[in-house]
C-alpha cells in the first residue's frame, strides 16, 4: 500500500519536476552561451533535459573542475564511467573531431533550485574567464 502511494505521488509530480528541470537547464545554457560566446554546447536540453554538457576551448579541464568544486559547484568532465579515465568521452569524440579544451557536464535533479543554477552559472563564467585570463597573461 505504501509503495503504491509513493508511486502515485511521484507520477503526479513528474511533469512539473521535468518542466522545472528543463527551465533550469535552459537558463544555464542561455546564460553560459551569452556570456561565453565560443562555448560549445555538446548536449541537447530538449531531448535530455537533466544533463548539459559544454566544451570550453583554451581552458584546462582539471583546474576548471577543481575551481568549480572550491566554489561549491558539483559537476564533472563526463559521465561517471568516463570521468576518471583521463581521455575525452567517446560520445563527445564521435560528435566532434576537435575535443580539445575543458569538458564540463552539469546534471540536474528534482532537488536542485533555480538560485543554485544561477550560482553555478556565475561560478562557471568566472572560472572560465579567469582561466583564460591566466593563460593569456602567462604567455605575455
Amino acid at each position: 500500500v505504501g509503495m503504491a502511494k509513493a508511486m502515485e505521488v511521484a507520477l503526479s509530480c513528474r511533469q512539473e519536476t521535468n518542466d522545472r528541470i528543463q527551465e533550469m537547464a535552459s537558463y544555464l545554457v542561455d546564460r553560459i552561451c551569452y556570456s561565453i560566446p565560443d562555448a560549445i554546447l555538446n548536449s541537447d536540453p530538449e531531448h535530455l533535459e537533466h544533463i548539459v554538457h559544454f566544451t570550453f576551448k583554451d581552458v584546462d579541464e582539471k583546474t576548471l573542475i577543481d575551481d568549480l568544486d572550491k566554489a561549491g559547484v558539483v559537476c564533472s568532465s563526463g559521465s561517471a564511467c568516463e570521468a576518471s579515465c583521463g581521455k575525452p568521452s567517446h560520445v563527445i569524440s564521435s560528435i566532434r573531431t576537435d575535443v580539445s579544451g575543458a569538458n564540463l557536464r552539469v546534471s540536474f535533479g528534482r532537488l536542485n533550485s533555480l538560485p543554485e543554477v544561477k550560482k553555478a552559472a556565475n561560478a562557471i563564467i568566472f572560472a572560465v574567464t579567469n582561466k583564460r585570463f591566466e593563460k593569456t597573461n602567462k604567455k605575455g
